[in-house]
C-alpha cells in the first residue's frame, strides 16, 4: 500500500509533463498556421491557383465561343427556308476580306455547287452588263485575282447569287468600298471599287438585289467593278462558270477541283524583288545569283528598260498562264433572270 502511494506522485508528474508537451505542440501548430508562408512555397501555391483559374477561364471561353458559333450558325440557317440552301459560317468575319482559306495544294476532292434552281427560286444575275476591261490572271507583273467590268460612276451593281453579306467596308489600299457576299458551300463573291455601298453586314440578299453603286475607290485607275469568286477563301477564275460576253452562266452547277487552284501553288513558289532607288538589273541579278537575261524573260523586259521604284520583279520560279482549256463545257447556257 505504501509502495502504491509512493508511485502516485510520479504518475501525476508524468501526466502533467505530457499535457504540457501536447499543449506546446498545439501552440506551435497554431502559430505556424498564422505565420506567412515561405516565399517559394507561396509563389508555387499562387502559380498553381492562377493556372487553375486560367484553365477554368479558357475552358469557359472555349465553351462560350463554341456556343456563340453554334448560335450564329443557327441564326444564319433560319434566314433561309427549308427548301433553300444553308450558308456556311466558315471563318466568318465582318471586317476581314481575307478571313480564311483551305489547303488547296493537297485538296483531292471535287466540289459541285448548284448555282441555279428555278424550282427553289434561285437564279443568277450578272453584276453589271458591260465589257471586261481586265481578266483574271497575270496583269503586268502582278496576278489579278478577279475580273474587271467597265461601268460609270453611279451604275447599279447587283448580287450575282442569293446569300448573306459578310463584309461591307472601305479598304483604302485595295478594294475601296467593297461588299463580300457569302453563298452556299463556302462560295463567296466580292464587289470592289464601289462609290457607295447599298447593303448591310449579316443581311440576306437575293440575286439581283442592288448592293452598291459603281465607282473608282481604293486602288483604281478608273471606274470599273472588280468582281471576284472564291471558294473557302481561295480565288478562282470566274470564267470557268460565267460567260462574261453572254452575261450568263456556262452551267447551272459549279465544279471545282485542285486544278482550279494550281496557279496558287506556282505563285507561292515564285520569288519576288521590289525595286529600290538606284538599283539596276545587274544589281538584282547578282543579288539573286541569276542572270539579266533570265529576269528579262520572266518579266517580259528588255535589258535596257528603266525600272520604276516600287515595281515587283519575278526573280525565280514561274507564273502560271491562263487556264481557259480547263473550262468545263456547259450542256446548255443558263441565262440570267430578267
Amino acid at each position: 500500500m505504501a509502495a502504491s502511494n509512493a508511485q502516485n506522485p510520479r504518475t501525476t508528474a508524468e501526466r502533467f509533463a505530457s499535457r504540457v508537451r501536447w499543449a506546446l505542440v498545439f501552440l506551435s501548430v497554431a502559430l505556424w498556421c498564422r505565420a506567412p508562408l515561405h516565399p517559394s512555397f507561396a509563389a508555387a501555391h499562387n502559380q498553381s491557383a492562377q493556372d487553375s483559374s486560367a484553365l477554368s477561364r479558357s475552358a469557359e471561353s472555349q465553351a462560350s465561343e463554341e456556343s456563340q458559333e453554334g448560335e450564329f450558325q443557327d441564326d444564319m440557317d433560319t434566314m433561309f427556308d427549308a427548301q433553300e440552301f444553308a450558308v456556311d459560317t466558315f471563318a466568318w468575319d465582318n471586317w476581314k476580306i481575307n478571313s480564311g482559306h483551305f489547303e488547296s495544294d493537297t485538296w483531292a476532292d471535287t466540289a459541285r455547287i448548284a448555282l441555279v434552281d428555278s424550282s427553289a427560286g434561285r437564279f443568277y444575275v450578272h453584276p453589271f452588263r458591260n465589257a471586261v476591261t481586265s481578266d483574271f490572271g497575270l496583269r503586268r507583273w502582278l496576278w489579278h485575282k478577279g475580273v474587271d467590268i467597265r461601268l460609270a460612276k453611279g451604275d447599279t451593281v447587283r448580287a450575282a447569287f442569293d446569300g448573306i453579306v459578310r463584309v461591307t467596308k472601305k479598304d483604302r489600299r485595295g478594294y475601296g468600298n467593297v461588299v463580300v457576299i457569302r453563298h452556299p458551300r463556302g462560295l463567296e463573291t466580292i464587289y470592289g471599287h464601289l462609290s457607295r455601298v447599298c447593303a448591310a453586314s449579316n443581311a440576306k440578299v437575293k440575286a439581283g438585289d442592288v448592293i452598291g453603286l459603281g465607282g473608282s475607290t481604293g486602288r483604281s485607275t478608273g471606274c470599273h467593278l472588280h468582281f471576284e469568286m472564291r471558294y473557302y477563301g481561295e480565288p478562282f477564275d470566274p470564267n470557268c462558270v460565267i460567260d462574261f460576253e453572254a452575261y450568263g452562266l456556262r452551267s447551272d452547277t459549279l465544279v471545282l477541283t485542285r486544278g482550279n487552284f494550281n496557279y496558287l501553288a506556282e505563285l507561292r513558289k515564285a520569288q519576288w524583288h521590289t525595286v529600290h532607288k538606284g538599283e539596276t538589273l545587274g544589281h538584282i541579278a547578282l543579288r539573286y545569283h541569276t542572270s539579266i537575261k533570265n529576269i528579262c524573260l520572266l518579266n517580259h523586259l528588255t535589258p535596257r528598260c528603266l525600272l520604276g521604284v516600287g515595281r515587283k520583279l519575278l526573280v525565280s520560279g514561274k507564273l502560271p498562264g491562263p487556264s481557259r482549256s480547263s473550262f468545263a463545257p456547259a450542256p446548255k447556257a443558263v441565262t440570267e433572270r430578267s
